[in-house]
């Protein structure tokens, strides 16, 4: 390599070099941007709300209904349309308004759920608690990390 060749791969080294020192000065992990919170509301503080309340403010404005229910937790009543399970193993169940509705939003239940989610059948109702995802093109209105929290038979666990 000549000394040219030599001069060019020393200040694209430095350069490279001063871009990281750059990057670590000026990120700010904690930047709204950058991270979102799992919950933002109160200990304490539970939406109560039934599947249809939740799509028809997604229908209707989806800003609003995220600033009333994404990153909160919420607890969905609706009837079971479908169960499944994901590519991590955790039990997902669609949940509609009614019996015979096509619009459904997704729970993703914990793995440790997967006993409980299996009790149950197209149709049941149930109430779940779980965190608002908000919408997603692909996947549609998600709440994650859900649990059970009415049977169908009207127990709680």
């Amino acid at each position: 390599m000549t000394a040219r060749g030599w001069v060019v791969f020393a200040v694209m080294m430095v350069g490279l070099v001063a871009m990281f020192v750059v990057y670590g000065l000026t990120r700010d992990p904690n930047a709204t941007s950058r991270v979102k919170p799992d919950i933002v509301v109160r200990e304490g503080d539970t939406v109560r709300v039934a599947v249809e309340t939740v799509l028809k403010g997604y229908d209707k404005d989806s800003g609003e209904a995220d600033k009333a229910f994404k990153h909160r937790i919420c607890e969905v009543s609706g009837f079971v349309a479908g169960l499944s399970v994901n590519w991590l193993s955790e039990p997902v169940v669609k949940l509609a308004e009614s019996r015979t509705s096509r619009k459904t939003v997704t729970l993703i239940f914990q793995a440790s759920q997967a006993d409980w989610v299996n009790q149950f059948s197209r149709g049941d109702a149930i109430t779940a608690v779980g965190i608002c995802q908000g919408y997603d093109r692909r996947q549609g209105i998600r709440f994650k990390q859900c649990e059970i929290a009415v049977s169908r038979t009207g127990a709680q666990r």
